[in-house]
């Protein structure tokens, strides 16, 4: 028979009256304040991207101990590589930020 597994209950953020008004877990985090609208689209473009481009092809590539090539030319035609190097080297001249959310 497995043993169980010990799991800690979610950090509680506030009780009104004894009530727990909300719980927190890796899933339900309150937004950073550096979080603007523009890095939250960014964010989500790179979920989307990392799903359609990376996640059918994992096991094959993993197998065989490298990526295709042609996945790493899209991830930089999407903006997905080197977001925060400076323009004039050929990056997106964004900041630390930017590669945060799409990492």
């Amino acid at each position: 028979m497995p043993s169980p597994v010990a799991r800690s209950p979610p950090m509680v953020l506030a009780r009104d009256s004894g009530k727990e008004c909300a719980r927190m877990n890796a899933l339900n985090l309150p937004r950073p304040e550096w979080m603007t609208e523009d890095l939250v689209l960014l964010e989500e473009q790179a979920r989307r991207f990392i799903g359609d481009e990376f996640v059918p092809h994992i096991d094959r590539w993993h197998a065989a101990g490298i990526y295709d090539r042609d996945v790493w030319t899209k991830a930089g035609e999407a903006g997905l590589l080197c977001a925060s190097m400076p323009e004039e080297y050929g990056g997106a001249g964004g900041s630390f930020a930017h590669d945060a959310v799409i990492n």
